[in-house]
């Protein structure tokens, strides 16, 4: 069982890595896709997933302070859940 929850942590943890590295480094690309947030914002979402991408499998695998990995997947939750009601409502394009 432990080592089915590692890889979805990975696999997860490296999603949420690609996701927010792509918000962080392609503004340009993205400007377009996600009007309902500013630039600044889409950064932000980009720095917020990179950390939680961290925090799903850093605490865990160095046993410190391994409340924060549960943390960190309820904030991804969170956050998913929050942008897609905010596109659910935007216009289409």
């Amino acid at each position: 069982m432990t080592l089915i929850v590692w890889v979805v942590q990975g696999v997860l943890a490296l999603l949420s890595l690609s996701g927010g590295a792509y918000k962080v480094l392609n503004f340009d690309a993205i400007a377009n896709q996600m009007e309902p947030l500013s630039r600044g914002g889409t950064g932000a979402l980009g720095v917020f997933e990179v950390s939680c991408a961290f925090l799903l499998v850093a605490p865990t695998a160095l046993e410190w302070r391994p409340a924060l990995t549960p943390l960190a997947a309820a904030a991804l939750a969170l956050e998913s859940l929050c942008l897609a009601g905010l596109y659910a409502r935007a216009p289409p394009a």
